[in-house]
């Protein structure tokens, strides 16, 4: 944004805005500008195009456990994949609001969910490797302070987003599932780590097999 200038960056859409900056930067090094635009709404494009993908079979992987259904079936394979797109088939279908009112395209308006889930993981990413170095009897604050930096920040950040969009709306909503499901995750793995003390190793039992 701040290298393209920000009535470009209001006016065009963000593949555009990613395309013409990196233009702007291999343009000053010697390149053309013209190729690096080319390069970039590739780059982003390729981007776009394969975290979909990757979207797309996890949540459909993950709709066949929910559900166990057999994987072998193309029936089971089509059916999930449907209902994972759907929800963002609806999306570019309606128009929402910001918080102020103002309608906006989906992306826009859920973008700040994105974030927050994003960074979700990554505290969550974090908690495992805090199990897993209290498991080995290591030290763990390194992992521990930042983990617990991001948890409240994203918690805040996703209390922020019920307030302001309302728990009864598609923003709200969202954002209110993702709060209560890492809170009663937290809540959890704060239980197992006061009852199990450092160092020790949980048995760990067989999932039965379907």
């Amino acid at each position: 944004m701040v290298i393209v200038g920000l009535g470009t960056a209001r006016d065009s859409a963000p593949t555009v805005v990613f395309a013409q900056g990196l233009g702007r930067i291999v343009g000053a090094l010697g390149v053309p500008q013209t190729l690096g635009v080319h390069f970039g709404a590739l780059a982003i494009s390729t981007f776009l195009l394969t975290t979909l993908d990757t979207c797309t079979r996890l949540a459909r992987y993950v709709l066949e456990e929910l559900f166990r259904l057999p994987r072998a079936r193309p029936a089971s394979a089509l059916l999930t994949t449907i209902a994972t797109l759907a929800l963002p088939f609806v999306l570019t279908r309606i128009t929402l609001h910001l918080p102020d009112g103002t309608p906006a395209p989906a992306w826009k308006v859920i973008w700040p969910v994105f974030g927050a889930t994003n960074q979700l993981l990554g505290a969550l990413g974090m908690m495992a490797v805090l199990a897993w170095l209290r498991n080995l009897g290591r030290r763990r604050a390194f992992v521990a302070w930042p983990m617990g930096f991001m948890f409240v920040a994203t918690l805040f950040a996703l209390g922020q987003l019920v307030w302001r969009h309302g728990p009864a709306s598609l923003v709200g909503a969202v954002a209110g599932v993702l709060l209560v499901l890492a809170l009663v995750l937290l809540a959890e793995a704060l239980w197992r780590f006061a009852r199990l003390p450092a160092g020790t190793r949980p048995a760990i039992s067989a999932f039965p097999r379907r």
